[in-house]
């Protein structure tokens, strides 16, 4: 009896233990200063048409049928490329950084994006698995005041079930916008702040959408973050190097079963009970 007490035991923290993925402890914190939107699409946080923030401020809209699935970290949102896409209240930033991991599932339309905030017009800034204006890549671009446009290539183009990390930062006050594909910087231009004095209000922040009547995107998208300053590129490299939420509370939860489990185990030891390995009682 005693024998196959211990080995029950034994065989639930061997099994608690290989559901903790050893990339998972090992990896950093995602950065948390200035994040002011933080999309995880795990399951528990997309209940019906909402999207829920984890930081319990700026929940989104979902329009069409987009599906909870297999993300990069836990559950990610999986968008049809006909119907499917999100939406949310515009937030009110002078600097940013917006963030997200995508996955296609079919050759993305050409300029159908990741994320488009803005009006189809100045201020508008976007990030786009299919660029038109340079060679059908992963890029991104923004218009400013007075009409004028800036494209962002990354000279790379998506793969199909290829899982990529995206991140576009803006500073107005010296570095300019830049875009980042996997903690790479593949684009800096720099502007004055005088450029986006006409980003207004009234404003279309699209996931898996366009502002442009362009098509919608066909794929997965997961973690989105959005910060009130533009993060640097070592910060961004560690966040695309962050767990997920959900294996971040899935490794807390598994420590503390293994915790229930010795605590179990001592107190069967305490109360006068011995293990004997050799023992052929059942």
């Amino acid at each position: 009896m005693f024998k196959f007490f211990f080995y029950t035991v034994l065989l639930l923290m061997v099994t608690t233990f290989s559901i903790v993925d050893s990339r998972t402890v090992d990896r950093p914190s995602v950065i948390t200063k200035d994040l002011v939107l933080y999309w995880s699409f795990d399951e528990p946080t997309v209940t019906g048409k909402t999207v829920k923030d984890i930081l319990g401020k700026r929940d989104g809209r979902l329009e069409g049928s987009p599906k909870v699935s297999a993300g990069k970290f836990g559950q990610a949102l999986e968008f049809d490329g006909k119907a499917d896409f999100g939406t949310m209240d515009q937030i009110d930033l002078g600097d940013f950084t917006v963030e997200a991991w995508f996955k296609a599932l079919s050759a993305p339309g050409t300029w159908s994006s990741v994320f488009d905030f803005g009006k189809g017009g100045p201020g508008d800034f976007f990030v786009t698995p299919n660029h038109g204006r340079t060679g059908n890549d992963i890029g991104g671009g923004c218009h400013y005041s007075g009409g004028g446009a800036v494209d962002f290539s990354s000279g790379e183009k998506t793969k199909v079930g290829t899982w990529y990390h995206v991140a576009l930062s803006f500073d107005k006050d010296g570095e300019g916008i830049k875009l980042y594909l996997n903690a790479e910087m593949k684009k800096h231009e720099k502007f004055n702040k005088e450029s986006f004095e006409d980003w207004g209000d009234d404003q279309n922040w699209y996931l898996a959408k366009a502002n442009w009547g362009d098509p919608l995107f066909p794929g997965i998208i997961d973690e989105l973050r959005i910060y009130s300053r533009a993060l640097s590129g070592q910060e961004i490299e560690q966040n695309m190097g962050a767990a997920g939420l959900a294996e971040a509370t899935s490794v807390t939860a598994n420590d503390q079963k293994l915790v229930e489990i010795w605590d179990n185990l001592k107190a069967f030891k305490s109360a006068g009970h011995h293990f004997n390995l050799d023992d052929k009682t059942h």
